[in-house]
């Protein structure tokens, strides 16, 4: 857990600052989140806690494609 906001808070207020800045969130709060309201705030990618190196790696280079 983060001080002061939430991971989601720190996505948001990142994204208000550089927009075309891709952003991935891991949370292990996956039960408060839903994937169709991550991507209409910006959320490039998400995943669930514990993270796989296999699935942080793929979410990468997804997210990397995606803004070339």
């Amino acid at each position: 857990m983060m001080p002061e906001m939430s991971g989601l808070e720190l996505a948001k207020r990142i994204i208000a600052v550089k927009s075309d800045l891709p952003v991935i969130l891991a949370s292990g709060f996956s039960n408060l989140l839903h994937e169709e309201d991550l991507k209409s705030y910006g959320i490039a990618a998400y995943l669930n806690k514990p993270i796989l190196f296999d699935e942080l790696q793929e979410s990468v280079f997804k997210v990397i494609q995606e803004i070339e």
